[in-house]
């Protein structure tokens, strides 16, 4: 997705802004990319619940490889 004018002039300026301050603005972005990860800690954690849940009852409820392997097997001789 192409940035903007408005989200150029905004970068262009936080960027000044930051100089001033004597933040360097790469490292000031990797700051906030680590914010919204360590913030997300619950909802990373929930997905990983949800998808071990649907793991295991996919587990449960579909035949093992080999059960499906055996199947298939007596199928072929019969033909």
């Amino acid at each position: 997705m192409a940035a903007s004018k408005e989200q150029k002039k905004r970068k262009a300026f936080a960027e000044k802004l930051l100089r001033v301050k004597g933040v360097d603005y790469d490292e000031w972005l990797d700051e906030k990319h680590q914010e919204i990860i360590e913030g997300s800690d619950d909802l990373l954690s929930d997905a990983l619940d949800m998808l071990l849940e649907t793991s295991s009852k996919k587990s449960t409820s579909q035949p093992s490889d080999s059960a499906s392997y055996q199947s298939s097997s007596s199928n072929d001789e019969s033909n």
